[in-house]
């Protein structure tokens, strides 16, 4: 979900979904399908609703979600490929089908993958929708958001031992096992880092999904790997939208979004981001790639 508090004045758009394990939702069925009413909505900060973190120059991921005629998400009968033409100043810059993702998710989404050369509006045309969306792309200097290649930020995140202020440490049912030691405590040590931003207690959006539960899930499979869990709230207000103070992982970060897992090398430096939604599958390919 796009952020808000009450200090921050950070962009919200959320809408609110289930967070269950949808894998066989996805039947044979047909939606309707009428791309003069549908919308490809964005679940990312596209640079006009929200301050864009897309840079000339590094990998874009920015993931779509079908949206049918009556101007909900889709759930089921959805295509297994979009085809995506995104079109810029000085052409085509990308053009084909673009797969379906949803493993543990209760809602398909689409991940748009290319890398932009310069900074500007492109637009992105689909085969689901007859509207057109843009991106702006921007310099490097306009993104705080640390970046692939970078060193990750050490943050003091709370622990069991020591909550820093923040409570709960995780919004969880019953608290995620990351919480064992810092972050900074995990980057001075000598393997992999799997950093998790995320709010398990409150996600509205429809593919923000269960974030946590798949990186539990998945963890075990790469023991070899810290994995460290950072909530959004220091102190949770149950609105709709929560709001309350930001923690010390959001402001350090720049975070206006969650969820965010940055995988970070034995070098300290951030190998991979996967920020707005990430299946687990995604979790599994950017763990393994990282272990």
């Amino acid at each position: 979900m796009f952020l808000t508090a009450s200090t921050s004045g950070l962009f919200l758009a959320a809408c609110s979904s289930s967070d269950s394990d949808a894998d066989s939702a996805s039947g044979d069925a047909e939606v309707p399908f009428d791309p003069e009413l549908q919308q490809l909505g964005i679940r990312f900060p596209d640079g006009f609703a929200g301050p864009s973190i897309f840079v000339a120059g590094d990998k874009l991921r920015a993931p779509f979600v079908p949206i049918a005629a009556d101007g909900f998400p889709v759930t089921f009968g959805e295509p297994a490929t979009i085809d995506m033409t995104v079109t810029s100043a000085s052409g085509t810059v990308f053009d084909g089908p673009v797969a379906k993702r949803r493993a543990g998710q209760s809602t398909p989404y689409y991940v748009l993958e290319f890398t932009p050369e310069t900074a500007g509006t492109y637009t992105v045309q689909t085969s689901w929708s007859t509207t057109p969306r843009d991106i702006l792309v921007v310099e490097a200097e306009q993104v705080l958001l640390p970046r692939v290649g970078q060193p990750m930020p050490a943050i003091d995140t709370p622990t069991f031992a020591d909550a820093r202020g923040v409570d709960p440490i995780c919004t969880r049912l019953e608290p995620c096992p990351f919480h064992e030691v810092t972050l900074t405590e995990a980057l001075t040590s000598a393997g992999p880092v799997a950093f998790l931003v995320a709010t398990p207690g409150f996600c509205q959006t429809d593919v923000c999904g269960p974030s946590v539960e798949l990186l539990i899930e998945a963890q075990q499979d790469f023991p070899e790997i810290t994995v460290i869990h950072a909530e959004v709230y220091a102190d949770p207000q149950v609105n709709v939208p929560p709001t309350g103070s930001l923690t010390e992982a959001i402001t350090t970060l720049a975070l206006d979004f969650e969820p965010s897992l940055f995988l970070v090398g034995s070098d300290g430096n951030i190998a991979e981001a996967l920020h707005f939604a990430f299946d687990r599958d995604e979790i599994r390919g950017a763990l393994a790639a990282l272990g």
